[in-house]
């Protein structure tokens, strides 16, 4: 469990309080957990909870959570009556009060760039900017306004893709990158990410290579893609080959020019068939014909046996029209 020092302006009571009696600070806040998460249910079934949950108590006598926001759909779940709570003072000063919900150790808002920029959101309408801007560094950001600006944007994605993000299994770069294309293209490219679980860097590449291939071509990325996965019929299905071979397809759409050199350059190595210890690689630029060649020695000896004949290779200077040194 994560503990940070709390602000001290603030004051606190504890009490019992009834679990209908407990509510999510806002609808949107309530639509980032639909559903009990399993781990806390064995959790809280095995152990109860650990720490009393903060809360605020409202005019109506109901109280709204401020971290530990998982909890709620697992105490419901589970058929809680009441819990523990920690009921901050309704004098709270305002900064301290946001700065609670990021430091308590319930918190999860450092985890979730949705929950920052939603906090983000709630303190403007309160906060000044320079103490907006002092929250960033409690959630792990350099307190720059750019920062925030990138945060908020992120509450401008389809639903789909803003509860992937906070449920980690979209990254903050590829939601960033997500917002140059329509709704439909957002939840579209979600479903993707959520049917294969590609990991950081395969992910950026799907992102990056759709969202060019939609832009330059103005189409759907369900149109781009409907060739490739209609080809996959596996049953059950492979789904990281799948993924591989989607990749594959989208990187070949969108340069054409380099798969075609990438073929002919396969398509030149197998004409060679050259021996298992023997690597040839091309030039990074396929503009550039040059190439290399990797050849392995189990030890120092074979490499002297072989050496006379290395030594005499031409130099490749010879095919430029250039005179080998003397």
């Amino acid at each position: 469990m994560r503990h940070s020092p709390l602000p001290s302006s603030l004051g606190f009571q504890f009490q019992s309080v009834a679990i209908q009696d407990l509510a999510f600070p806002d609808h949107f806040t309530s639509t980032l957990y639909p559903d009990a998460n399993v781990s806390l249910c064995d959790q809280v079934q095995n152990f109860g909870l650990l720490e009393p949950l903060p809360v605020q108590r409202q005019a109506d006598h109901s109280y709204h959570l401020l971290a530990g926001y998982a909890y709620l759909p697992v105490l419901r779940h589970a058929g809680s009556q009441a819990v523990w709570c920690q009921i901050v003072t309704e004098e709270a000063p305002p900064f301290s009060f946001f700065a609670l919900q990021i430091l308590h150790g319930l918190s999860t808002v450092a985890a979730s760039p949705i929950l920052q920029a939603h906090l983000l959101r709630q303190a403007r309408q309160t906060l000044a900017e320079e103490e907006t801007l002092r929250l960033l560094p409690l959630m792990g950001h350099k307190p720059q306004r750019y920062k925030a600006q990138e945060l908020l944007a992120l509450l401008n994605l389809a639903p789909e893709a803003i509860l992937a993000l906070h449920q980690g299994f979209l990254t903050p770069k590829s939601g960033k990158a997500l917002s140059r294309l329509s709704f439909e293209d957002q939840q579209y490219l979600v479903a993707l990410i959520l049917r294969y679980r590609p990991g950081g860097s395969k992910q950026q590449k799907l992102v990056e290579l759709l969202t060019e291939l939609s832009l330059r071509h103005n189409t759907s990325l369900e149109r781009l893609t409907q060739s490739c996965l209609n080809g996959q019929q596996e049953n059950p299905p492979n789904l990281p080959q799948q993924f591989q071979v989607l990749l594959q397809y989208l990187h070949e759409q969108c340069f054409p020019h380099l798969a075609d050199a990438e073929k002919r350059f396969q398509q030149f190595i197998e004409k060679l068939a050259p021996p298992p210890q023997v690597r040839l690689n091309h030039s990074l630029s396929f503009e550039d014909e040059s190439m290399e060649v990797i050849v392995r020695f189990p030890n120092q000896t074979s490499l002297q046996q072989s050496w006379s004949i290395l030594s005499h290779l031409p130099s490749g200077q010879e095919n430029q029209g250039v005179p080998p040194a003397q």
